[in-house]
C-alpha cells in the first residue's frame, strides 16, 4: 500500500486538499478546546470567578470516554463517517454550553463537548497517516498542528478583540467548523481503511483518484490490483476479532506502553497550558500569543529533527526538556518573569511531545485497530489531562515535582518504543 500511494506523486494536490483539511479540523478543535479559558475571564464579572479547572476537567472527563468510544467506531464504521459525525456533534454541543447561568452549569454543559471531540481528534490523526506514503507523514502532523495553533490564535485574538462585549459573543468561535466540513466532504474513504473492511476495489478505486487528482494517473491494471490484494489478506474484522486483537501478545504490551508515555505527554501540555489565568501579572490574551509563537517554532523544530533523527530519540529529548522545565517551575517565584520565560520554554517541549506522540502511535498499530488503539491510548491522555492541570495549578505545594518525575519515566518509556521513521505502515495484526 505505502508503495502503491508513493507512486500516486507523493504530496501531490490530493495531499494538500487533506493537509488543508486537517489544518482546518485542527483549528476548530484548538478554538473549542481552550474555550474555557476566555469563558472564564470574560464572565469573570458575572460569575465572580477566573478558574477553568471545572471545566477543563469536564471536558476532559467527557473525551475520556469518548476516544475509545470513537476509535473503536472509525475502525467499524469508516475514518469519514465518524470524523464528520463527531465534529457536528462538537459544535452542536459547544454551542448548547453557551446556554451556562453559572460555571458549574457551564462544566456540566463541557462533559458532552468533551464527548463529542474524540471522534475529531481521531478522525484527523487517522486520515493523516493513511493518505500519504512514509516520507510525507510528519508534514502532515506538522500541518495539523500549524493548524492548532491558528485556532488558539484566533481564539485568542477573538476573545481579546470581544473581551467587554459579554461572553456569549465567544460563540463567533466555531466559525471554523463551516470550512472544515465543507473540505472534510469532498475527501473519500482511505484506501487502507478500505482494503481493511475487504473492499479492495474501493481501495484501488482510492487510489487511482488520488493518482489522477495529482497528475499521475497509473498504469498496469492488473499488477496494482494483485499488489493491492496481497495487503488485504484478514477482510472485515468482527467485534470478537478486534478483541482478540487488542489482548494479543503482539499488541497489549505495546498498548500499556504508550498509554502511561501518553498520560505524561498529555499531562505536560495541559499541565502548563492553563496557567496564563494564573499569571495576573501579564495580560493572559499577551501571554498566550506568546506561546503560540513558541509553539510555532517547536513545529518548525519538528518538522526539521523528527524525520532525520528519529520519532524515538526525539521523543525521548522532548521529555527531557519537559522535565528539567518543571524543576525550575517548581523552585521559581510565582509571578515572576522568570516563570514566564520557562512556562514558554516548558511549553515547547510540552508541544513538540503532544504533537509527536499522536503520531507514534498511530504508526506503530495496524490499520485494523489503529483507531481503537489511538482512542484508548488517548482516553489514558485524557487522565492525564485530567490530573496535571490540578497538580499545576498551586494548589498542591510539589506539583511541578510530581511532573518532573512523570516526564522522566515517560521518557525512559519511550526507548522501549518501536522506531517507525521511514518505515512501512502495517495493516494486520498479523504484519507486526
Amino acid at each position: 500500500m505505502d508503495e502503491l500511494l508513493a507512486r500516486t506523486g507523493g504530496f501531490g494536490w490530493f495531499q494538500t486538499h487533506v493537509g488543508l483539511a486537517l489544518f482546518a479540523l485542527q483549528a476548530s478543535c484548538a478554538a473549542v478546546v481552550m474555550l474555557p479559558t476566555y469563558v472564564s475571564l470574560s464572565a469573570q464579572r458575572e460569575w465572580g470567578t477566573s478558574s477553568t479547572t471545572p471545566m477543563v476537567q469536564a471536558f476532559f472527563a467527557g473525551q475520556l470516554v469518548g476516544f475509545p468510544l470513537w476509535g473503536l467506531a472509525a475502525d467499524r464504521l469508516g475514518r469519514k463517517p465518524t470524523t464528520n459525525a463527531s465534529l457536528l456533534l462538537l459544535a452542536t454541543f459547544s454551542l448548547l454550553s453557551f446556554a451556562a447561568t453559572s460555571p458549574t452549569s457551564y462544566a456540566w454543559l463541557r462533559l458532552p463537548v468533551g464527548l463529542a471531540s474524540g471522534g475529531a481528534w481521531i478522525g484527523q490523526q487517522t486520515l493523516g497517516v493513511e493518505y500519504c506514503a512514509p516520507p510525507y507523514r510528519i508534514l502532515f502532523y506538522v500541518i495539523s498542528g500549524l493548524g492548532w495553533t491558528a485556532g488558539e490564535v484566533y481564539a485568542v485574538l477573538l476573545a481579546w478583540a470581544l473581551s467587554s462585549a459579554g461572553w456569549r459573543t465567544l460563540l463567533l468561535l466555531h466559525l471554523p467548523v463551516l470550512p472544515t466540513l465543507l473540505l472534510l466532504h469532498f475527501l473519500p474513504e482511505t484506501p487502507r481503511y478500505l482494503l481493511q473492511r475487504g473492499d479492495a476495489a474501493g481501495a484501488m478505486e482510492t487510489i487511482r483518484r488520488i493518482a489522477r487528482a495529482n497528475g499521475r494517473p497509473l498504469d498496469g491494471k492488473a499488477a496494482l490490483a494483485a499488489g493491492v490484494a496481497a495487503d488485504g489478506g484478514e477482510g472485515a474484522e468482527g467485534w470478537t476479532r478486534m478483541l482478540a486483537q487488542l489482548l494479543s501478545p503482539s499488541v497489549a504490551p505495546r498498548l500499556a506502553l504508550v498509554s502511561a508515555i501518553w498520560f505524561g505527554a498529555a499531562g505536560s501540555y495541559y499541565g502548563v497550558a492553563f496557567l496564563k489565568q494564573d499569571l495576573s501579572v501579564f495580560n493572559p490574551y499577551v501571554t498566550t500569543l506568546l506561546e503560540n509563537a513558541v509553539e510555532l517554532l517547536s513545529l518548525l523544530v519538528l518538522a526539521l529533527i523528527a524525520e532525520h533523527r528519529g520519532r524515538r530519540a526525539c521523543l525521548a529529548l522532548f521529555f527531557v526538556l519537559c522535565a528539567v522545565g518543571f524543576i525550575v517551575l517548581q523552585v521559581a517565584q510565582p509571578q515572576s518573569t522568570l516563570e514566564l520565560v520557562f512556562i514558554l520554554i516548558e511549553r515547547t517541549a510540552a508541544s513538540l511531545v503532544a504533537s509527536l506522540i499522536w503520531l507514534v502511535v498511530a504508526e506503530v498499530f495496524p490499520t485494523s485497530i489503529r483507531s481503537v488503539t489511538l482512542g484508548l491510548a488517548a482516553a489514558c491522555g485524557r487522565a492525564g489531562c485530567i490530573v496535571c492541570p490540578a497538580l499545576t495549578d498551586g494548589s498542591f505545594g510539589g506539583g511541578f515535582a510530581v511532573m518532573a518525575a512523570i516526564t522522566l519515566c515517560s521518557a525512559i518509556g519511550t526507548l522501549f518504543l518501536q522506531e517507525m521513521t521511514g518505515a512501512a505502515l502495517s495493516d494486520t495484526v498479523s504484519s507486526l
